[in-house]
């Protein structure tokens, strides 16, 4: 497949087409979209995660981490530098860092806030959750993952770019 190194997609235009026949009429047009991105939203549809569908708002403020877990807090405490720096790096763009659990559950978040509307909060990037989106993409697949714009399913992310890259234990795992 295409990696990182390879150019941005070609022409977003294609991609908003794609992304609004699938929404008009749940077909997926894979000619058009980068192989990855295609396969993201194939297995977004069959889990009832189609380009019609709203996901609900990102998480809106810092994220606490969830109780239960003593990895869980060990991993975001040590996450916790790298976020910052990944935020301020991408502050012009107001961006966002995350660190995911191997289901997709926030577990810190740095950077950038959407105002609080009093809207649901989801905490789970996983692609059953919010559809196709780099976080789910590189948990689905074990590598790197990156949407642009409307290739994100869900119509919330479509001015926005999300990168993300799994990390595996020793004995491989993410």
């Amino acid at each position: 497949r295409e990696g990182p190194s390879d150019p941005p997609p070609p022409e977003l235009g294609a991609a908003g087409a794609a992304w609004a026949k699938a929404a008009r009429t749940g077909e997926i047009d894979a000619r058009t979209l980068r192989p990855w991105v295609a396969a993201a939203w194939v297995r977004c549809t069959s889990y009832g995660f189609g380009a019609a569908t709203r996901a609900l708002p990102l998480v809106t403020r810092t994220a606490p981490v969830r109780s239960g877990s003593a990895g869980d807090a060990t991993h975001a405490a040590a996450a916790g530098p790298y976020l910052v720096a990944l935020a301020s790096a991408s502050a012009r763009t107001r961006g966002r860092a995350l660190l995911t659990d191997a289901r997709g559950f926030v577990l810190a978040s740095e950077g950038a806030t959407d105002p609080d509307d009093g809207s649901p909060v989801n905490p789970c990037f996983a692609e059953d959750q919010v559809g196709a989106h780099a976080v789910g993409a590189a948990l689905a697949t074990g590598d790197y993952a990156e949407f642009v714009g409307p290739e994100h399913t869900s119509s919330r992310f479509h001015g926005s770019t999300s990168l993300a890259v799994p990390l595996h234990n020793k004995a491989g795992s993410v």
